[in-house]
């Protein structure tokens, strides 16, 4: 279990404080990074790097401009993806200071962008298919096996509320199946991270993998007593992936967390999550609030 817990900040030194929750992170599970790295090692083609590259350099846009303007609507929320930037610049950090990785020849450095590519693992397929039309599954051709196979290969989970029959209590309950190597995993708590003025949720639990700052199981706790689980939607309409864009979207891995920090009831978190919505890792997501639940009733 991984617990990383920085003191309270203020607007002021919030990224102060993500970076170093990154770098603290990075740097004591460093071993255990490098180790998820070796078993999954993902090196996406030049057309998905210009992607990421181009979404990497609107973003910074977005953020230098809504920082300098603290009037505009949605500088809180920009504020939120700064600071999950700074934590993944901490972590990069933090790793290659751990492993003493002094330059990109050291056998276990890893750069930003591969970091970052590890929290994109579930995405990269997504803009793959959106930048090169040969590697989309022609389904029209697939017979049962085959569709199995598919289903078997790129779907990613199972989750379920349940209230109990005496409506005492109710269970929110996730199954992730995936690879073998993908079983190298963390329980992990982040609680302060940093705080941009729209914070609400300052400490969150769930359950992920070494280095990954996403659950990308997608099972989170957070102090405003809230749980928010997915299950996979498999979408087999090719059409879709053209709707995926570099410009003005935001990646399913820091909207999940940005949302999950600014939002302390179900409605507030669907309205962050789909913002800037990227159209990759399309789940069906389902948020529970226990403050509205009264045992018994």
């Amino acid at each position: 279990e991984l617990y990383v817990q920085t003191p309270p900040s203020s607007v002021d030194n919030s990224f102060l404080n993500a970076y170093s929750a990154g770098y603290i992170e990075g740097y004591i599970s460093a071993t255990n990074i490098n180790l998820f790295w070796q078993s999954n090692i993902f090196d996406p083609q030049d057309k998905v790097v210009d992607f990421v590259d181009e979404n990497n350099n609107w973003m910074k846009q977005q953020i230098e401009k809504n920082l300098k303007n603290k009037n505009d609507d949605d500088a809180g929320y920009w504020e939120e993806v700064h600071i999950m930037l700074q934590q993944l610049q901490g972590l990069t950090d933090g790793y290659n200071t751990a492993l003493n990785n002094n330059n990109a020849k050291s056998p276990t450095y890893l750069s930003y962008n591969q970091l970052q590519y590890l929290q994109l693992q579930v995405e990269l397929g997504d803009i793959e298919k959106a930048v090169d039309e040969s590697t989309r599954y022609n389904f029209s051709k697939m017979n049962a096996t085959e569709m199995k196979v598919y289903e078997l290969k790129e779907l990613h989970c199972s989750a379920i509320f349940k209230v109990t029959p005496s409506l005492e209590d109710i269970y929110a309950s996730h199954v992730t199946w995936s690879h073998y190597n993908d079983m190298l995993r963390f329980m992990k708590t982040y609680e302060g991270l940093g705080s941009s003025s729209s914070t609400k949720a300052t400490k969150i639990k769930f359950s992920g993998y070494p280095g990954t700052l996403p659950g990308i199981d997608d099972f989170y706790i957070t102090n405003q007593e809230m749980v928010v689980i997915e299950t996979t939607n498999g979408f087999y309409n090719n059409s879709l992936y053209d709707f995926i864009t570099p410009t003005g979207t935001v990646p399913y891995w820091i909207r999940v967390l940005v949302a999950n920090r600014m939002s302390s009831n179900a409605p507030e978190w669907h309205h962050y999550f789909y913002k800037y919505n990227s159209g990759t890792y399309s789940n069906q997501w389902m948020t529970l609030d226990y403050k509205l639940f009264t045992p018994g009733q």
